[in-house]
């Protein structure tokens, strides 16, 4: 999906995307816990 440029520097359009990226970035951090922990709990009982 490409954007036009008005719409990107738009504040309102900021203020949309802000918190999107956060709760994706928060959504990885917590996959890669999870999956983090899943590999070691596999590795301890091999």
């Amino acid at each position: 999906m490409k954007l036009p440029n008005w719409a990107l520097g738009s504040p309102m359009f900021k203020v949309f995307l802000d918190p999107l990226q956060h709760a994706i970035s928060l959504r990885l951090k917590f996959e890669r816990s999870c999956i983090a922990a899943i590999e070691e709990s596999l590795g301890n009982k091999v």
